[in-house]
């Protein structure tokens, strides 16, 4: 028997759902939101934050990075991820730590990037509005 198009379920794909009723996620609309404003607080924490490390964008990534292995590893330690680590079988595979250091490459040059972004492109008085806008809410 031949089913016509019409008579076909509709694919379970994220591109599909998008376009069928009944697909709205409220979390999923508030998690969107939230990641927005918090990209945008970010490019205005890094335009200000610039003028305190010379407006060098390298050194700027360096104190990011720094910072955030020094936050992530009494985080580590709280969640108990250490005995996970150590009973990881493929610890010492070069493949592992072949993939984490592209992860930390790529990584550390998204932040560069990020940074040479907000430097370079984008105007203070951008920033005064939309802070005034976050404040005023």
């Amino acid at each position: 028997m031949v089913r016509s198009r019409a008579s076909c379920d509709a694919p379970k794909s994220s591109i599909a759902t998008h376009f069928f009723p009944g697909s709205f996620s409220l979390t999923g609309t508030l998690y969107g939101v939230l990641a927005s404003l918090f990209v945008s607080l970010y490019a205005i924490y890094i335009k200000r934050i610039l003028p305190v490390v010379d407006n060098n964008v390298w050194l700027l990534t360096f104190y990011n990075n720094v910072n955030a292995m020094l936050l992530f590893i009494p985080l580590m330690l709280v969640m108990g991820e250490f005995p996970v680590i150590f009973s990881f079988k493929g610890i010492f595979s070069w493949y592992f730590w072949f993939l984490m250091t592209l992860g930390g490459v790529f990584g550390c040059a998204i932040g560069y990037v990020t940074g040479l972004q907000v430097k370079v492109k984008y105007d203070t008085s951008v920033f005064q509005t939309c802070r005034q806008l976050l404040f005023f809410l």
